[in-house]
C-alpha cells in the first residue's frame, strides 16, 4: 500500500508539472537567455508597456502600463536608445520570437473571426494584437536601421517564421 500511495503521488506531481511546464513554454521561450529578459524589461519600460501570459490560449501579451498617450516620439527615441546597448545576435533572435508570437496571436484572431467568437475576437482585436503589433514594428526597425543584411532578408525570414508558427499551432 505504501508504494502504491508513492506512486500515485509521483504520477500527480509529474502530471502537475508537466501541465505547467507545457502551459509555460512559449513564455518562457520568449526569454530563454538572460539576456532576453532584459531586452524584453528594458524595452517594454521604455514605452511604458508590461507584458504577461494569457493561461487560456497559452501566450505572451503585451500592454500599456499607463494612461498616458500610447505613442510618442520620445518613447520611440527611448526605445531605440535602449536596444543600442545589445548586439545584433541579440536582438534578431528575440525580434523573431516576437515576430512568431505575433502570426500565432493573429492565427487565434483569425480562428475566432470565423467560428464568430466575437468576445474573443474582439479581445483580441482591441487588446492583444495592438501592443503587440507595435513593439514587433519597433523591434523590426531598429534591425532595419543596424543591419542591412538583415533588412535584404527580413521578408523571407518573415515567411520562414510564419510557416514554423502555423507548424507549432
Amino acid at each position: 500500500m505504501k508504494i502504491y500511495n508513492s506512486f500515485f503521488l509521483f504520477l500527480v506531481v509529474a502530471t502537475l508539472l508537466f501541465l505547467n511546464c507545457s502551459s509555460l513554454s512559449i513564455y518562457k521561450d520568449l526569454y530563454s537567455s538572460d539576456i532576453e529578459k532584459q531586452i524584453l524589461d528594458e524595452t517594454t519600460k521604455s514605452i511604458d508597456y508590461n507584458y504577461g501570459f494569457d493561461e487560456e490560449f497559452e501566450i505572451v501579451y503585451f500592454y500599456f502600463d499607463s494612461f498616458k498617450a500610447k505613442e510618442s516620439v520620445w518613447k520611440n527615441k527611448k526605445f531605440f536608445e535602449v536596444t543600442k546597448k545589445y548586439k545584433l545576435k541579440q536582438l534578431i533572435p528575440f525580434y523573431e520570437k516576437i515576430y512568431k508570437l505575433k502570426v500565432i496571436t493573429e492565427y487565434h484572431l483569425n480562428n475566432f473571426k470565423k467560428d464568430e467568437d466575437w468576445k474573443e475576437y474582439l479581445y483580441f482585436r482591441d487588446y492583444l494584437l495592438p501592443p503587440l503589433e507595435r513593439y514587433a514594428n519597433l523591434l523590426k526597425k531598429v534591425l532595419i536601421r543596424r543591419s542591412w543584411s538583415y533588412k535584404k532578408k527580413i521578408k523571407t525570414r518573415q515567411k520562414e517564421l510564419e510557416a514554423e508558427a502555423k507548424e507549432e499551432l
